[in-house]
């Protein structure tokens, strides 16, 4: 004898979910269910919109000398004067220590146009021979933090590399707006600053190797 089917349910699944809804273990199935949901939106809505509109640039040079040797130019007092670029328009106006001193900062002008602005970073962490790192503490964006990377090669020679981990003001719009200028002009002054860094070094190890 033929059986006929049900036609409102052929697959039974209404017949599983109304066994699993009377269950005892339902209510907590669904529970858990809901908060496991709940949390995943949750995570999202509080993902930080910084990692979307931060950028990363990242430059990086042979250097004719030590991992140690390209360190201890920059630890020099007048290295970051002797880095920035002439058509920056930038000069230090404040020095409250070295980069081997955390939590000492440097006051800088910069004029961009006929305006004028105050860039305050902090010299937030070290380890000689390796790295260091300024942090913006006041300035045009709203995250600057640059690492200083000091990599060894052979005995004499190493890779220096930038690491500049910034963030825009007015979030996607300021990306948008200042994206690409930005990206250029911190390809030109870091092209600019590891030359004078190697022509630097090239002439005090003739100056050493001449003595």
């Amino acid at each position: 004898m033929h059986r006929r089917g049900n036609f409102s349910d052929p697959t039974g699944w209404k017949a599983a979910v109304t066994a699993l809804q009377s269950s005892p273990a339902a209510k907590p199935i669904g529970q858990i269910f809901r908060t496991r949901v709940r949390a995943t939106l949750l995570r999202r809505r509080s993902c930080p919109i910084s990692l979307l509109v931060a950028e990363l640039f990242v430059y990086r040079s042979l250097m004719p000398a030590s991992a140690d040797a390209v360190y201890a130019w920059h630890v020099r007092p007048d290295a970051l004067t002797r880095l920035t670029p002439p058509w920056e328009n930038a000069r230090v106006v404040e020095r409250g220590g070295g980069i081997e001193q955390p939590g000492s900062r440097v006051k800088i002008q910069l004029r961009i146009g006929p305006l004028k602005q105050t860039w305050t970073a902090e010299h937030a962490e070290y380890q000689p021979g390796r790295m260091f790192r300024d942090v913006m503490v006041s300035g045009p964006f709203r995250l600057w933090q640059h690492t200083h990377l000091f990599v060894p090669e052979t005995k004499s020679s190493s890779w220096l590399e930038d690491r500049v981990e910034y963030e825009f003001p007015l979030g996607w719009f300021g990306k948008i707006v200042g994206g690409a200028y930005t990206r250029l002009r911190l390809a030109r002054m870091f092209a600019w600053r590891h030359r004078v860094t190697q022509e630097a070094l090239q002439r005090e190890s003739f100056s050493t190797a001449t003595r």
